[in-house]
């Protein structure tokens, strides 16, 4: 857990403390290079369980769906009971919803080392971009921008 997310959190904010310029010109570089590694994990387990994804749907779909949006309410009404504006509570819902299947990728990935428990994880990451999806066309749709 430490070298996955206290270490480059703790350099980023160090790095941001000391040159903030270049932290806010790399900004964008470091989600994008996130996002393509937590892809090539989904990708990873997809492609090595490609004959079983079809049952881990089934097995771990629904509970995934439920536990993301779920996870995803909360956090926009947490946000709305702290009373703050719409954008931020969109905000809060998708890394609400999304952090959830990348540290459990993470976790089972690296940490256990196991792949039969990255199915889970991997099966809710698939759909959290989905539902995120959903949540950013929704929010866009209702001139709120996220």
């Amino acid at each position: 857990m430490f070298a996955i997310v206290i270490l480059p959190m703790a350099l980023g904010m160090f790095i941001k403390s000391k040159k903030p310029q270049f932290a806010f010109k790399m900004d964008r570089p470091i989600r994008l290079i996130s996002v393509i590694l937590l892809a090539l994990i989904i990708l990873g387990i997809v492609l090595k369980e490609k004959e079983n994804i079809v049952d881990y749907f089934a097995q771990a779909g629904i509970l995934a769906l439920l536990l993301n949006g779920s996870t995803m309410i909360l956090g926009f009404l947490t946000a709305k009971a702290l009373k703050l504006r719409e954008n931020q509570a969109v905000t809060i819902s998708l890394e609400s919803g999304i952090q959830n299947g990348t540290m459990a990728l993470a976790i089972s990935g690296t940490l256990l080392g196991n792949v039969a428990f990255g199915i889970a994880p991997a099966v809710y990451s698939l759909l959290m971009y989905i539902t995120g999806g959903i949540v950013v066309l929704l929010a866009l749709k209702n001139k709120k921008p996220v």
